[in-house]
């Protein structure tokens, strides 16, 4: 028996989508199929903050936090003003990236294109635990995730496995095989 196209649309919007907007189950309702179909794109999902810090720039920061509060502590003070002010603009800068995230999915019109790309970030995810990984998970989701949600699966797979989020989060920066140069010592 035919789905009623209705029908097909809201279950497009509600089920692949993020619920449905105002005149969104309408705009589906000719072609189910074919709305979610025009949300998948080569160039992936769209950025929440397209002009954010990158990961490097905010690992830079995040040595930066940590060599301040090095000489902080080496100088007997390690709740100066200067760790305290780096360590607020870190917290800041996730604060921001998560705000940013939450703000395109409430006002995104490509609801599947969105849920998709939550659906990846939450597979490959990286825990906030850890303040240098919690600074890096807005430009994870940003350069290893969002860009590759419609692509191979393997570009998705070696962009998050191999982003320093990813790395900083399992520990894999530290981490060394036997034939690495770390290994020889």
């Amino acid at each position: 028996m035919a789905m009623d196209n209705t029908l097909g649309a809201a279950i497009a919007v509600t089920r692949f989508g993020l619920g449905a907007r105002p005149g969104e189950i309408a705009a589906a309702s000719g072609d189910p199929r074919g709305f979610l179909m025009a949300q998948i794109r080569a160039s992936g999902a769209d950025l929440a903050d397209p002009g954010g810090p990158g990961s490097a720039q905010r690992f830079g920061e995040f040595a930066d936090y940590r060599a301040a509060r090095k000489a902080a502590r080496r100088d007997g003070d390690p709740k100066s003003d200067p760790v305290k002010m780096v360590g607020q603009l870190l917290r800041g800068d996730t604060g921001a990236d998560f705000l940013a995230r939450v703000r395109l999915g409430a006002t995104t019109e490509a609801g599947f294109r969105e849920r998709w790309a939550l659906f990846w970030a939450n597979h490959f995810t990286v825990s906030a635990s850890k303040i240098a990984t919690a600074t890096l998970v807005g430009p994870f989701e940003a350069e290893a995730i969002r860009p590759h949600v419609f692509g191979p699966f393997a570009d998705l797979l070696i962009a998050s496995s191999s982003h320093p989020a990813m790395l900083l989060y399992l520990d894999q920066a530290r981490s060394f095989g036997p034939d690495s140069p770390a290994a020889a010592f």
